[in-house]
């Protein structure tokens, strides 16, 4: 049995990922004032997550708030006059973004092995479900829109290039419309999965990858590599560029399928870990959207920040003003 988030049909949610930028390894001076600015802003307001992301093999990281919201919850505080004066008042080498994505809870699935509220759960009321689980495409499946004609697919014909991120400030606002059982049995499996994608990103169509963790929670390991796969709680942010994409990217990597088949077999009703006896906790959540679903706004971000990576190309369209 796995939970998931009772959706009422025709509804839809908002992820609201924000995040900070900095150098070094910690955020200090004006970056660590913004990070206080804004946290006091959200806190309370919204189901979240506060992730530490650090750019892999960079001097720089970002403070990551991944937020869920009903959209008139959202709307409120979005418009609201302290929220508005934060933003409309940063410098225009700020270092400061958000991306705003409205899901149609038709195009959305999300599982996880304990009845707790992780990710999109802790939205409002959560279900148990057994059905449309194991097999490949259950994910695809479970997509209340899916249809035999319906593909998911993205209207670009290939990958678009996207611009390496560096330390180059573009100036202004960039707008876009149990333990032991685990380490026997998983760690290294998904320790190679994640590297796996985080390393050949653009041959597996992913836009973007964020592996992040919240350092709170503390850490397993103080292994050498990147530092996100040593913490407790984990949170990895994917931009497929359409589902067959995705559904690619798990069935060719052999490390993938043997996870998958492994934790298949650990947590269902009858395997060790099942029906609540596994206290490691696994949550995903998958949600198609259109071009218009997509708002990002960026100010005084590094070249190459997320979606602002392919203002270049046909994938997006973007506009730069002076703050």
């Amino acid at each position: 049995m796995f939970s998931r988030a009772a959706h009422k049909p025709g509804a839809k949610f908002i992820y609201g990922i924000f995040g900070v930028q900095y150098s070094g390894d910690e955020p200090a001076g004006r970056q660590l004032d913004l990070i206080k600015s804004f946290d006091a802003l959200i806190d309370g307001k919204a189901h979240l997550d506060r992730i530490v992301y650090p750019t892999k093999n960079k001097p720089f990281g970002t403070q990551i708030w991944l937020s869920y919201w009903h959209p008139a919850t959202y709307a409120e505080w979005w418009s609201s006059r302290p929220v508005q004066d934060f933003w409309n008042n940063l410098p225009d080498d700020a270092g400061v973004w958000r991306e705003t994505l409205t899901v149609d809870v038709g195009r959305t699935q999300n599982a996880c092995t304990a009845d707790l509220k992780n990710g999109v759960n802790g939205l409002g009321e959560k279900e148990m479900f057994s059905e449309k689980i194991g097999y490949w495409g259950c994910l695809r499946d479970r997509l209340a829109q899916a249809t035999a004609d319906e593909k998911f697919s993205s209207p670009l014909a290939e990958m678009p290039e996207r611009v390496p991120e560096s330390e180059e400030i573009r100036r202004g606002r960039t707008s876009i419309t149990k333990k032991t059982y685990w380490f026997e049995e998983f760690d290294e499996l998904v320790t190679g999965w994640m590297h796996h994608l985080g390393d050949n990103a653009a041959a597996n169509g992913l836009l973007d990858v964020r592996m992040g963790y919240v350092p709170e929670n503390g850490r397993f390991r103080d292994h050498e590599g990147p530092i996100n796969l040593n913490h407790n709680r984990k949170i990895e942010l994917f931009y497929w560029m359409d589902m067959s994409k995705f559904e690619r990217a798990g069935r060719v990597h052999r490390g993938h399928v043997k996870l998958r088949k492994k934790w298949m077999e650990a947590y269902c009703p009858v395997g060790p870990m099942g029906n609540g006896v596994g206290k490691i906790t696994l949550w995903e959540e998958t949600s198609i959207l259109k071009g218009g679903d997509v708002q990002a706004e960026y100010v005084g971000c590094r070249e190459g920040t997320g979606f602002m990576a392919y203002d270049g190309s046909a994938a997006v369209k973007s506009t730069t003003v002076a703050c």
